[in-house]
C-alpha cells in the first residue's frame, strides 16, 4: 500500500521523539478542549496541564494526596518514568511551624498505576508519615510486592530537603 506525500503516516514517521511527543500532547489537549466545550466546562486546567507536560516531560509530579494541618503539609505525587528510570513515588513534608521541608523518594513503582492502590491516607504520628494503602481485595493485588503500609521517618525527609539546599 504506498502513502500519498504528506499524508499523516508519512509526517509522523518523519518526526524525531520530541516532535511525537509535542503532537500527542497537542492532540490529547485538543481533545479534551473539545470535551470541555461539548459539556460546557473551563478549558483552563487543561491548558495548565498541557503547558506543564510540554515544559516538563518525564520530569512532572503528578499529585496523588495533599494532607494538611496547623502544624505539617504532606504531599505525595508520582513520576512515570522520570528520564528514562522506573516510576516514583515521593513524599514531601513541611513543618509549619520551623518552616523545615524536605521530599524524597516514598517508593519505586514496580507498576504506575501501583501508586493509586498504595496512597489511601496520609497520617503522621510520633514522628513517623505513614501512607496507607487502599483496603480492598484488588488493591491487595497491586501492593502486595510493597511493604504496607508505607512508613518514613520526618526526620529523614526533612534531612533530604536540607541534602538538596
Amino acid at each position: 500500500m504506498s502513502q500519498k506525500k504528506g499524508s499523516v503516516q508519512t509526517d509522523w514517521a518523519s518526526l524525531e521523539d520530541e516532535g511525537k511527543f509535542r503532537c500527542l500532547v497537542a492532540l490529547t489537549i485538543s481533545a479534551l478542549r473539545c470535551l470541555c466545550d461539548h459539556y460546557g466546562l473551563s478549558g483552563d486546567t487543561v491548558e495548565q496541564v498541557g503547558e506543564q507536560v510540554l515544559t516538563q516531560g518525564t520530569e512532572l509530579e503528578i499529585l496523588v494526596k495533599h494532607k494538611e494541618t496547623k502544624s505539617y503539609t504532606v504531599r505525595v505525587t508520582y513520576q512515570i518514568f522520570p528520564l528514562g528510570c522506573q516510576s516514583v513515588a515521593h513524599v514531601e513534608y513541611t513543618d509549619k511551624k520551623t518552616g523545615r521541608q524536605g521530599k524524597t523518594v516514598l517508593t519505586h513503582l514496580n507498576e504506575l498505576w501501583d501508586i493509586w492502590f498504595l496512597v489511601s491516607s496520609v497520617s503522621v504520628s510520633k514522628g513517623v508519615i505513614r501512607v496507607a494503602p487502599r483496603d480492598s481485595f484488588q488493591a491487595s493485588m497491586y501492593t502486595g510486592g510493597y511493604p504496607v503500609p508505607l512508613e518514613l521517618p520526618v526526620e529523614q525527609v526533612l534531612a533530604a530537603g536540607e541534602d538538596r539546599g
